[in-house]
């Protein structure tokens, strides 16, 4: 009668270790499932295009070699550019009416990066504008 209880709380111990077993892989495919069902959206989808062109259509090392902008410089960053840098041609260009074509043809800034560049600024110009907006409400 002894090894009977003995082996009744072994068989209860199993079925409780397959229950947690159970409840973790269950825990991991909704995990999964969430991963999977976050697809990139709106702004995201287009960024990932955009890198996507820019991979295909890489500049020559030569090309690449530009001097980058000052860290910490924030305010205003096309004030902040450095003469002769590509960017700063290509958001003149663009201020002039310029497509994206044009811009690529007269500055042989790859495409994507011209995208890029674009919608960077018009991202950075929402922000300074909405953060302007903010201080002076605060103030």
């Amino acid at each position: 009668m002894a090894w009977q209880a003995f082996s009744f709380w072994e068989i209860i111990l199993d079925v409780i270790a397959l229950c947690l077993c159970g409840t973790a892989v269950i825990a991991l495919v909704r995990d999964r499932r969430r991963r999977v069902e976050k697809q990139p959206t709106g702004d995201s989808a287009e960024f990932r295009e955009v890198l996507g062109r820019m991979d295909t259509e890489r500049a020559p090392a030569s090309e690449l070699r530009q001097p980058m902008l000052p860290p910490g410089k924030t305010s205003n960053l096309r004030a902040d550019a450095i003469p002769g840098d590509r960017y700063h041609e290509v958001e003149d260009l663009a201020d002039s009416g310029r497509s994206i074509e044009e811009i690529f043809q007269s500055t042989g800034v790859p495409r994507g990066e011209i995208a890029l560049v674009l919608k960077m600024r018009q991202q950075t110009n929402a922000f300074l504008a909405e953060s302007g907006g903010r201080r002076a409400a605060a103030g």
